[in-house]
């Protein structure tokens, strides 16, 4: 049985727009996270605009590699 826990959750207001940490979010079926660019109150999520889990170990794993750094809300 695989355990883990969410270390930070980010969002971003529009397209481009820089991510922003936030501590809490409310979770909306069919709709997304409310307060990200891709959320749809109504419903008609876009399958391809799911939520993207990135393990710390990975990220850890990637600062290994000469040039390459990315904090969480980076990817």
């Amino acid at each position: 049985m695989w355990e883990g826990a969410v270390v930070s959750v980010h969002l971003a207001r529009e397209t481009g727009a820089p991510t922003f940490a936030v501590s809490q979010v409310m979770a909306v079926a069919g709709a997304g996270l409310e307060g990200d660019r891709n959320f749809r109150p109504g419903g008609g999520q876009d399958h391809k605009r799911q939520i993207t889990l990135i393990e710390r170990e990975t990220l850890e794993e990637l600062a290994g590699d000469p040039g390459i750094r990315l904090d969480p809300g980076e990817h």
